[in-house]
């Protein structure tokens, strides 16, 4: 059975919240000042992507340490969905 991103061993969602570098993306938009919920943590299956996000301006998932120790391979999470949705 092919693990989703919560089930890759070694890091909790408190673990990855502290971790997030999302905020500091080019590509980043709060979409909390536009009216909507800041999100964050794109890389979780449980998170999608950006309901307010929609232009690529430079990607920092390759050097996020989230993505790194949860081994995967994809980028621009916050426009194309988690690692499982990519890989589908």
């Amino acid at each position: 059975m092919k693990k989703t991103t919560q089930e890759k061993p070694g890091l909790e969602k408190s673990d990855i919240l502290k971790m997030c570098i999302c905020g500091g993306c080019p590509t980043y938009m709060d979409c909390g000042t536009q009216g909507k919920a800041t999100e964050t943590t794109f890389c979780m299956s449980d998170a999608g992507k950006s309901g307010c996000i929609t232009e690529e301006n430079g990607c920092l998932c390759g050097a996020c340490h989230v993505k790194i120790q949860m081994k995967l391979k994809n980028i621009y999470f916050c426009t194309k969905w988690s690692e499982d949705v990519q890989n589908a």
